[in-house]
């Protein structure tokens, strides 16, 4: 399918608009195929799959992302304090990986 696509594009073909089936054609194959994939995806894997509120919150809440939204009422230099009070984060430092580049805050 893709094969015959760059063939016919690479001839030159495409700019008389001679092949325009050709690429119609593998384009409504291409949805098609993307469709059917998608529906046993569904079926298979994605049905039946349910939230553990209590996780999520879980997750929720021990994220650093909320701290991301301090910045914007208590200022990015107590958002940085706050960030350094978290328990459970690993702080990098230059010497600790090669090339990274630590934030100070």
């Amino acid at each position: 399918m893709i094969v015959r696509s760059r063939v016919a594009a690479q001839a030159g073909q495409l700019e008389l608009n001679v092949m325009m089936p050709l690429i119609a054609y593998n384009l409504i194959q291409g949805i098609e195929i993307l469709g059917n994939t998608l529906a046993a995806l569904t079926e298979r894997y994605i049905k039946g799959i349910t939230a553990l509120p209590h996780r999520c919150l879980a997750y929720a809440e021990g994220s650093l992302a909320l701290i991301a939204d301090l910045d914007l009422y208590i200022g990015y230099l107590n958002a940085g304090a706050a960030f350094k009070r978290v328990p459970g984060i690993c702080q990098v430092s230059v010497g600790d990986c090669a090339g990274a580049r630590a934030v100070e805050f």
